[in-house]
């Protein structure tokens, strides 16, 4: 069988488009890296089929996923192996590891096995130790995934392997013979040729393999590891697998909705009927939300689907139904669209009197003849959901004539230029004569009579206001239209806005037809209309759907006053806006990006009260401004830290510019932004973003933050930037560039003291400045001292949150006479791919770790990692620090003892249950080399010595990577999407070393 069976594996992988590579299950373990390819591993038993699909980590993870039943079309085409979450993993953009279940190969009608194995094979050890050895040479962990059977893998797996850090499930079988008999007694005869057995015969037969067949009393809810479980609400899963799995944990359980509990996520919803599947869309984006720690948006993501009344019941509401209207080849169309709804159906109403019903349609669409008038008229709206719930809402005429004259074109346009108002008619009908009136403070002052020229001009001025009516002759039948504004102190109130919307203006028009640079790194793009709101680069995606690209027309329309530049941003806005029926992204309401366009729309908003635009434009802004309104209102749907900020900005100004009198809307954007400033800036007026960039970055913001719009935080404002300015200066070397720690690039400040203390002299004078329980602590010369004498010692451990983090704790940066003797490794970019990923890893910094095993900001303890309070020794003229921290359950403790003239010796302690070796990693700055000379380790700086360093403890092995090959180790980036190369070492040490001291000392 074993030719049929590699067989099968090379026709898989040719549909899934990669080599297939058989190998022995021993000889994979001798592999040192894998590559896009579908594994055939040969066992004494049955093969395993792995397909490796290699790509971005997200957070350091790859998806690992599990097959549920083979589909029909699989079995009977005979696609096996056969493997899930291609598509998926494509579209989230993470890597994958697809696991086959063996037990498909033996018979036809056998396609769900849960990963059980059969007799004597021992797979699961063999399958966990596959996963682990993938995950040490790909230097990943894995989020497993899976939905049906390939739910209870996934969950069952989660506890047993350590290179699994989380799982994403849906629809799962929790206790196997809960499931169909048939399928389970099917597959005891194929994998254990035992007919026909009892629950109890079943468990017993699992047990004697050590294969656990229930995931109750498993201890998968005890285990720390988090998981998200989808269930939806129709599945008979929910009483019989997912609750008894779940419910003991749910101390609130109340149906449908988001639970959590133990670090882990439970969603009860409906999407379906029976053991429907999650939608796609839906699975993309709360996986991709799960993959990166933001259940705020996982949960955002499934609340729609929360919908349902209630099994039977019919409830009246008041909520939008998704109703529509609209003229269609001269009939009415109502539209009764809602997404979760299966049929719908209307009653026609004249005068409170019901006169026609139609029966529920799944198109849920209705014609009627157009009426003389809409007087008396309305439609009860009969909406069916898939549980057999049933909404209904009754239309009236007011609403009806409301959606109608939404849909009507202006038929005419106004523009303004200078004192000069030009009027143009859109015809209705050919040969027709118009009449233009232009009226003053409500009163005609200005007329031309009826003629054939379609347009007309007026000279105005800013002292009044006015408005325009415009009639259409055509045998005798006039048609009327009114619109247009134009408002007095229009110039005073044009300089006003000038000033208030200055983030958002810029020069650069004249250069926007060579195109946009959405960022200095990326090339630019043509902007127009019918362009694509997608972009190969996230962050270029994100700038596109902030609409920053306006910022050029509005500067050239406040430089010139003409309209013509407001409506060139009405049409990209309505691009914008049409755009999301036809394109996806995940930036269209992304937090930053719409507080930033928030500010575009209240912008125009309130041009529209100075200059004449139509009435469709103006009921456009409205509705989108409402759109902005209701998102940003939501506080699940607020970012962290300078996000938040945009977004907050951006829902104050919308609420003045449309008046909004909703008071809770404006108690909420004035306490969120004052909680907001009191959580990203911390006790010593420090950026909780974890990085020295992002602390100037959001110091710029706050102080651009306008304070015509927040006048009450006025002096909270002034108070924290006087305070964080001066931070800034401490986080900046002797040039005024920031230290590169986490996500940092660019400028700071020159540090300015207005005293002339400092601690002691040793050669030169050092000043010292302990932000300890902000997690920095810096040690440099004074000002004073030139900067080619500038040394200095960095010592970081921030803790008060994960946003933009690094796994970077206890780690250090070190300049002597000017050199950059210890660096980071910068933030590259915000990319998804491996060096991201290796960026944010512990291996990346000057840390003490584990060797078979890399950390990242996930697996970080930020209760239990603290800085000590920083030690002078006058005396001695030297500097003690020291801290902790814990990640994925090592504990790290490091002391550091810094003598300027001398060196610096560091502590570092490990305590660990992984048996592994332990290894230790420095990062050289740009220029400098390492060279082993007699034994000990050697820094050179071109053909200068500095240093040398030396270990208590005799290391198994050093590497010395100098801009190593493979694109990690050996890198150091100062601006973003771009590195240069550096020196690194790794130092190995026996698994049971648990203190190692680096002393390194100057020459």
């Amino acid at each position: 069988m074993g030719n049929e069976y590699s067989l099968l594996a090379k026709k898989a992988s040719q549909r899934y488009k990669v080599k297939c590579i058989e190998i022995d299950f021993i000889d994979f373990h001798q592999l040192n890296e894998v590559e896009d390819a579908l594994y055939h591993i040969k066992t004494d038993a049955l093969p395993i089929d792995i397909l490796v699909l290699n790509g971005s980590k997200v957070d350091g993870l790859y998806l690992l996923s599990f097959n549920g039943a083979l589909s029909e079309r699989a079995r009977k085409e005979k696609y096996i192996p056969n493997f899930t979450g291609v598509n998926v993993a494509d579209e989230v953009g993470v890597g994958l590891v697809a696991v086959n279940d063996p037990i498909t190969y033996l018979d036809d009608n056998i396609y769900i096995g849960w990963y059980l194995g059969v007799s004597g094979s021992n797979f699961q050890v063999q399958l966990l130790s596959l996963i682990q050895h993938i995950a040490k040479v790909a230097n990943v962990r894995f989020c497993s995934f899976g939905g049906s059977g390939g739910g209870f893998a996934s969950l069952s797996f989660l506890q047993k392997s350590e290179a699994i850090a989380k799982a994403y499930v849906w629809n799962c079988q929790t206790v196997i013979h809960k499931y169909y008999p048939r399928f389970w007694k099917y597959y005891s005869k194929v994998a254990y040729n035992v007919n026909d057995p009892s629950n109890e015969e079943f468990e017993r037969l699992l047990d004697n393999e050590r294969v656990s067949s229930s995931l109750i009393n498993s201890g998968v809810m005890e285990n720390k590891k988090p998981f998200l479980y989808l269930q939806n609400s129709l599945d008979w899963h929910l009483d019989n697998h997912a609750l008894p799995l779940v419910e003991c944990f749910l101390d609130n359980y109340r149906g449908n909705g988001f639970y959590v509990f133990n670090n882990k996520y439970f969603f009860q919803g409906c999407w379906g009927a029976g053991h429907a599947v999650p939608p796609k869309d839906l699975i993309i984006k709360t996986l991709s939300s799960y993959l990166r720690n933001d259940s705020r948006k996982v949960e955002l993501h499934l609340d729609s689907y929360i919908y349902f009344s209630g099994k039977e019941k019919i409830q009246k509401t008041n909520k939008n139904l998704g109703f529509d209207i609209a003229i269609v080849d001269n009939k009415i169309e109502v539209l009764a669209d809602d997404a979760f709804s299966s049929s719908a159906a209307l009653y026609y109403k004249v005068n409170g009197e019901v006169v026609e019903k139609y029966a529920y349609r799944e198109s849920k669409a209705f014609l009627f003849d157009i009426p003389l008038s809409f007087v008396g008229i309305s439609y009860v709206i009969f909406i069916k959901y898939l549980d057999g719930s049933i909404q209904w809402r009754e239309v009236g005429e007011s609403e009806i004539v409301q959606k109608l004259n939404q849909k009507k074109r202006s038929s005419f346009h106004c523009s303004l230029k200078k004192s000069a108002l030009e009027i143009t008619a859109v015809p209705i009908n050919k040969d027709s004569f118009y009449c233009f009136c232009l009226v003053k403070n409500e009163s005609v002052c200005a007329s031309t009579g009826y003629s054939v020229d379609s347009s007309a001009c007026f000279e105005i001025d800013d002292k009044d206001d006015y408005s325009v009516i415009v009639y259409e002759k055509n045998n005798d039948v006039v048609s009327l239209s009114k619109g247009g504004v134009v408002a007095k102190d229009r110039e005073k109130r044009l300089a006003q806005l000038k000033v208030q919307y200055s983030k958002i203006l810029s020069g650069g028009y004249e250069t926007l037809n060579d195109g946009f640079t959405l960022r200095k790194d990326l090339p630019k793009i043509k902007i127009h209309p019918g362009m694509s709101w997608k972009h190969a680069d996230r962050n270029g995606e994100f700038e596109l759907h902030t609409l920053r690209f306006l910022s050029p027309i509005w500067g050239r329309f406040f430089e010139t006053e003409d309209q013509k530049y407001i409506e060139e941003v009405v049409v990209y806005l309505k691009s914008w806006h049409n755009s999301i029926y036809t394109q996806k992204s995940n930036f269209y309401w992304y937090d930053m990006a719409v507080g930033i366009r928030a500010m575009h729309i209240s912008l125009l908003i309130n041009l529209s009260q100075l200059y004449p635009l139509s009435d469709a434009d103006v009921v456009f802004f409205r509705k989108i401004a409402s759109e902005h309104v209701q998102n940003l209102v939501n506080p699940r749907n607020l970012g962290h830290g300078n996000h938040a900020i945009y977004q907050l900005i951006g829902l104050k100004s919308l609420l003045l510019a449309t008046s909004c009198n909703r008071a809770s809307y404006y108690e909420y954007c004035n306490k969120s932004l004052a909680d907001l400033i009191s959580s990203i800036f911390d006790e010593n007026c420090i950026n909780v973003e974890n990085s020295p960039f992002y602390h100037g970055y959001n110091l710029g913001l706050l102080s651009q933050i306008p304070i015509h719009l927040f006048p009450e935080l006025k002096n909270e404002i002034k108070a924290i930037s006087n305070k964080a300015s001066s931070v800034k200066e401490w986080l900046s070397n002797a040039k005024g560039e920031y230290y590169i720690i986490g996500d940092t690039e660019g400028r700071g400040a020159v540090l300015d003291l207005d005293t002339n203390l400092y601690d002691f002299v040793a050669s030169r004078k050092y000043v010292s400045k302990d932000y300890g329980s902000s997690g920095y602590q810096v040690i440099r010369t004074h000002p004073e001292v030139s900067a080619d004498l500038f040394s200095a010692f960095v010592f970081h451990a921030t803790n008060k949150s994960k946003i933009h983090s690094h796994c970077d704790h206890l780690s250090f940066i070190l300049y002597w006479n000017g050199v950059e003797v210890i660096t980071d490794s910068g933030k590259y970019t915000y990319e998804n791919n491996s060096f991201r990923s290796f960026i944010e890893s512990d291996r990346a910094h000057n840390t003490f770790g584990i060797s078979d095993r890399s950390f990242f900001p996930g697996d970080v303890d930020l209760n239990e990692t603290k800085l000590k309070p920083m030690q002078v020794n006058f005396n001695q003229k030297s500097y003690r620090l020291g801290g902790r921290t814990q990640r994925g359950g090592v504990y790290l403790e490091r002391d550091v003892v810094f003598k300027p003239m001398v060196g610096v010796d560091i502590y570092d302690f490990i305590e660990s249950d992984i048996l592994s070796k332990k290894e230790i990693r420095y990062h050289f700055g740009p220029g400098l080399k390492v060279k082993e000379e007699g034994g000990t380790l050697c820094i050179f700086s071109e053909d200068c010595k500095l240093c040398t360093i030396e270990f208590n403890v005799k290391p198994l092995d050093i590497e010395i990577f100098n801009g190593s090959l493979d694109g990690y180790l050996g890198w150091v980036s100062y601006e973003y999407n771009a590195k240069i190369s550096r020196s690194a070492i790794v130092a190995t040490f026996d698994p049971s070393v648990a203190k190692v001291v680096t002393s390194l000392k100057w020459l």
